[in-house]
């Protein structure tokens, strides 16, 4: 907590700057509100600013990560994948030509020949704890080495746990991979949890 309000502070024109961006986009809510100061701090602090970079996420429901993807970083290849093909996303990436979106399960993304590895990697999509564990296991392979992991709703609010406990959703799938994969550098825990490939 006390990391992330020192960030929210010492970025807070990286918020103002973002959302005045995305005021012009279509959203029906706000799950990035937090992400902003955080990500551009490790971003900086890792040298991801100003070099040409491969971003994967996994989950892109409307796009938020997307745009902040392509405003603060030199995308080189941009890959997105969701089952869902949502709607505002369709009128959110129209003027951008620098990604792929791939409409399918990320089991099935990955399992195609892909052929780049990436030096980001956002993990947002099924929150069930053996797809958390598969999209991590699947991850580690294609991120590079000193590329940066970000797994969202790591610390997963109460009240929507649905009656699950942890161990049944996000927090316990970080778990199994972690005991499997113990490589990796923590950068940020909280809402959150950012990785860093060692």
């Amino acid at each position: 907590l006390t990391k992330f309000l020192y960030l929210k502070i010492k970025n807070k024109n990286i918020n103002d700057d973002f959302f005045n961006y995305i005021k012009d986009f279509k959203f029906s809510r706000n799950y990035f509100k937090h992400n902003p100061p955080i990500w551009f701090d490790i971003f900086k602090k890792n040298s991801l600013l100003n070099k040409s970079v491969n971003v994967l996420e996994i989950g892109t429901f409307e796009g938020m990560s997307f745009l902040f993807f392509n405003k603060y970083l030199k995308i080189e290849n941009l890959f997105c994948v969701d089952l869902i093909e949502n709607k505002n996303f369709k009128v959110n990436r129209e003027k951008f030509k620098n990604f792929k979106f791939f409409n399918t399960t990320s089991n099935k993304f990955f399992n195609e020949n892909i052929e780049i590895k990436f030096d980001i990697i956002y993990v947002d999509g099924s929150h069930a704890v053996i797809d958390v564990f598969n999209d991590l296991s699947n991850s580690h392979k294609y991120l590079k080495e000193n590329g940066i992991l970000i797994i969202d709703d790591f610390l997963y609010d109460i009240d929507f746990r649905r009656n699950k406990s942890y161990h049944d959703e996000v927090m316990g799938g970080v778990f199994m991979f972690l005991k499997e994969n113990n490589k990796y550098k923590f950068l940020y825990t909280g809402h959150q949890l950012i990785l860093k490939k060692n």
